[in-house]
């Protein structure tokens, strides 16, 4: 457990080498998805690339969920490049926890990945385009956008995609009627379409700032009466009312990034980097939310904070 309170002390250049592989691994993994999701339409090898990627995403999420999730939600709060990869891999990563989390089966959580890396193989370039793009979609883009879950299944499946399961969570993951808790491509659809609204809310884009985690939940986590429902309770159990990669500001006023999840999902780990006076810490220092000094007060939008984070240093501490 971090030391509240006192500066954290760098883990030494074995850290720092195991930080920076861990960062050009997920790097690697957001460039080939990008190539997969830029192809028109996807062809065979491009679904075998993203089988094997569905395969190492599984793999880095469960030796280091942490650093996945901090690296993704920095990328969605504060990099336009690349935003359908980048979405891609935040919604595949999350949707493995979860479905662990609800006991799905490792075939189903294979195929879960594997949809919700490909949900947007209609509309990759579109999606990179509306990312940069300062005005509303125009009625042609929004045409598109309606209509990407089932031309998405049609290409996978044209492109040799035989795992019924996958097709289905992809043609149905915008579909918000009531779902029979039973069938597993429904309850798995359901599941990706709450995290995919969940990961675009933190998603910054030309023509609107990334939203606090705490509005994200409220779009995706919370019923009509405002309490979490089934799936909602699942993504606050799995990745904390503030995952790690997003911002917090805590009671004393200094501002902080969360590094870890904690025991409780409002009493994550954290960093602090700027103190109450807007001065920025030589050295980020850990902070014990569990303590009552250092509460979270509330969540902040990565605009608000205006910090440039050095990922592999941080990954290290």
């Amino acid at each position: 457990m971090t030391t509240p309170n006192l500066a954290v002390q760098p883990n030494g250049a074995a850290a720092r080498l195991a930080a920076d592989a861990t960062h050009e691994h997920w790097s690697r993994m957001r460039r080939l998805l990008g190539l997969s999701l830029a192809s028109d339409p996807i062809d065979k090898d491009g679904v075998a690339r993203v089988v094997e990627l569905a395969q190492a995403v599984r793999q880095a999420v469960r030796e280091d969920p942490d650093a996945a999730l901090y690296l993704l939600l920095q990328w969605a709060g504060e990099d336009l490049r690349g935003y359908s990869a980048s979405h891609g891999l935040a919604c595949a990563a999350i949707a493995d926890l979860a479905a662990r989390h609800l006991g799905a089966g490792e075939e189903a959580c294979e195929s879960l990945v594997s949809a919700a890396l490909t949900m947007n193989v209609s509309i990759g370039p579109l999606q990179d385009r509306l990312a940069v793009q300062a005005s509303p979609p125009c009625a042609e883009q929004r045409q598109r956008l309606a209509d990407h879950p089932a031309r998405s299944a049609d290409i996978l499946a044209a492109a040799g995609v035989t795992d019924a399961l996958w097709l289905e969570i992809v043609r149905r993951h915008h579909d918000a009627t009531p779902v029979d808790a039973s069938a597993p491509g429904a309850w798995l659809a359901d599941l990706l379409r709450r995290i995919d609204i969940y990961a675009a809310k933190l998603g910054r884009r030309v023509s609107r700032h990334a939203t606090t985690t705490t509005a994200a939940a409220k779009g995706a986590c919370l019923d009509v009466d405002g309490a979490p429902d089934a799936i909602g309770a699942t993504l606050l159990r799995v990745v904390g009312l503030y995952p790690p990669g997003t911002w917090v500001q805590l009671r004393s006023g200094e501002v902080a990034v969360v590094r870890r999840r904690g025991a409780k999902a409002h009493t994550p780990m954290v960093l602090s980097v700027r103190r109450d006076d807007g001065s920025l810490l030589h050295q980020p220092s850990g902070r014990d939310t569990a303590a009552a000094p250092d509460a979270i007060v509330r969540a902040m939008r990565t605009v608000d904070c205006n910090v440039r984070l050095d990922h592999t240093r941080m990954l290290s501490l």
